[in-house]
């Protein structure tokens, strides 16, 4: 999975997330006995998606649940916050129309199209000051 983020520097790109790069976060970071909010129906989140989740993120997801690594928050499709804060799915639906006001007045943040645009990017992870990760 090939990783974008904005952030108040405007658009980046890191490195692809792997399973080897997980299991390597996995040495540096111990994750949790019992990660909360895990584990679920995978294939009913990517029916609802309408796409498939790439491994690498459901490996992330299965190993640490919803979570922070400093100060980015990890979205899981099965948030059970009533809130909804986390939860990859709920965001996913909203995503063109969060970032609306924004793409119209500022079209070069956002070179890529956003989920569920054709090809769009999905946001699976932000920070409180705005980042939003996305692959």
């Amino acid at each position: 999975m090939e990783l974008f983020f904005r952030g108040p520097g405007g658009i980046g790109r890191s490195t692809t997330l792997t399973i080897v790069a997980i299991e390597e976060l996995v040495r540096l970071v111990s994750p949790p006995a019992v990660p909360v909010d895990a584990d679920g129906d995978w294939s009913a989140v990517e029916a609802g998606l309408g796409l498939a989740l790439p491994a690498d993120y459901r490996a992330l997801v299965g190993r640490y649940g919803l979570g922070r690594f400093g100060d980015i928050d990890l979205w899981t499709p099965f948030d059970t916050h009533t809130d909804g804060a986390f939860d990859l799915v709920e965001h996913a639906h909203g995503l063109v129309d969060f970032h609306a006001a924004l793409r119209e007045v500022a079209p070069e943040e956002f070179p890529h199209p956003l989920y569920p645009e054709p090809g769009g990017l999905l946001e699976w992870a932000s920070t409180p000051t705005g980042t939003r990760c996305a692959g």
